[in-house]
């Protein structure tokens, strides 16, 4: 018997650590359990190729423009470092469609697959431009449809959102979601149970991600802290010291934020960004991907949340570790005390078990 063929369809284009790495670990998951031939669908708008251009208009200030492109230029050789490890990645780590799909239109060409599956991330968020496309939407082949994990990146929805995706996903054959949020109003406007189930980064063990890291050259003890929240870094990296000095450990920053500090790592990759978490003594962090690999290699860590209604996926993976009290959502009066850090133990192997039968129980 031929094995099914499958085809996944993310964010796995963006020089993005969870994209890629999320893209990834649900390929490489379905590939070692799952009798199937599965591929990442190359579906990378044209537009989105100016992510690395020399110069960039992303606000509608020129002054802002200016001050953009000139600090872009300092960090020129980092940014492009670190973009050829993410191409290389994509190109040695992900099974990538050998077509390349353009546009919404040009992915109903796209119909050699048994099973489609849509996620993780955001793809469910209906603020994106090309949302349709996540939803499988244009797909024109007789593959039936799944949503594995997807998340929306908001907490409340209007009718109008509802009247916008509905029709979207009546042709599904099975719904899951990364947040209880997203998962109760799903719920409710499919009348069906909708299961809460991981990012497909807890899929694959911790000797997984180590067989991918790649070791930091440094020796010393460190504090990471990787920082996504623009104006909140500065306020981060003090914490970041504090605790460091409180522990004896120095801080290494990766990310947009690091770039311009001492303590930054230049030309971060992928693999790079797996073996940062792997060795580090504390991290902290506010990016959703930075608190899960601090949760599967069993970190002392904390997540801050800047804006407690976008930070449910945070607040969702903390509670089901069972690491709720170790969130900091106002960071200005935060008082460290070590006490109350702890390293992960209680892993939920009963949401984990939930999460792979998921995909075992929809793809025969």
């Amino acid at each position: 018997m031929e094995n099914i063929k499958i085809g996944i369809l993310t964010f796995h284009n963006a020089d993005n650590y969870g994209a890629v790495l999320q893209a990834y670990a649900l390929q490489q998951y379905i590939f070692n359990n799952i009798s199937a031939d599965v591929e990442i669908i190359d579906y990378r708008k044209k537009n989105e190729e100016r992510g690395f251009s020399l110069f960039r208009g992303s606000t509608h200030s020129p002054v802002k423009n200016l001050v953009l492109n000139i600090l872009h230029l300092i960090q020129r050789r980092s940014l492009k470092i670190s973009h050829q490890k993410f191409e290389q990645f994509r190109k040695e780590w992900l099974k990538l469609t050998k077509e390349r799909y353009e546009s919404e239109n040009a992915l109903a060409k796209c119909d050699a697959y048994d099973y489609y599956i849509t996620g993780s991330d955001q793809v469910f968020n209906p603020r994106l431009s090309d949302y349709r496309a996540y939803y499988l939407s244009t797909i024109s082949g007789g593959g039936k449809k799944l949503a594995y994990a997807p998340s929306f990146g908001i907490s409340s929805f209007s009718d109008a959102i509802t009247q916008q995706i509905l029709p979207l996903l009546k042709d599904f054959v099975a719904v899951s979601c990364r947040e209880v949020s997203g998962a109760k109003y799903l719920s409710g406007i499919l009348q069906v149970e909708i299961p809460v189930v991981l990012d497909p980064v807890f899929l694959l063990t911790k000797d997984d991600w180590e067989h991918v890291a790649v070791a930091p050259s440094m020796k010393k003890k460190y504090l990471l802290v990787y920082c996504l929240s623009k104006g909140k870094s500065s306020k981060i990296n003090r914490l970041a010291h504090s605790i460091a000095k409180k522990e004896n450990l120095s801080v290494v920053t990766i990310g947009s934020s690091g770039l311009f500090t001492s303590n930054g790592v230049k030309g971060c990759g992928p693999r790079e960004f797996v073996g940062y978490f792997q060795h580090a003594d504390f991290v902290l962090t506010d990016s959703f991907h930075g608190t899960s690999f601090s949760l599967i290699f069993g970190k002392r860590h904390l997540s801050y949340i800047a804006n407690k209604d976008k930070g449910t996926r945070i607040e969702a993976v903390m509670s089901a570790f069972g690491k709720a009290s170790e969130i900091i959502y106002d960071i200005d009066s935060y008082e460290y005390q070590a006490a109350k850090v702890s390293s992960t133990r209680n892993f939920p192997t009963e949401l984990l078990d939930k999460s792979k039968h998921y995909l075992h129980d929809h793809l025969k």
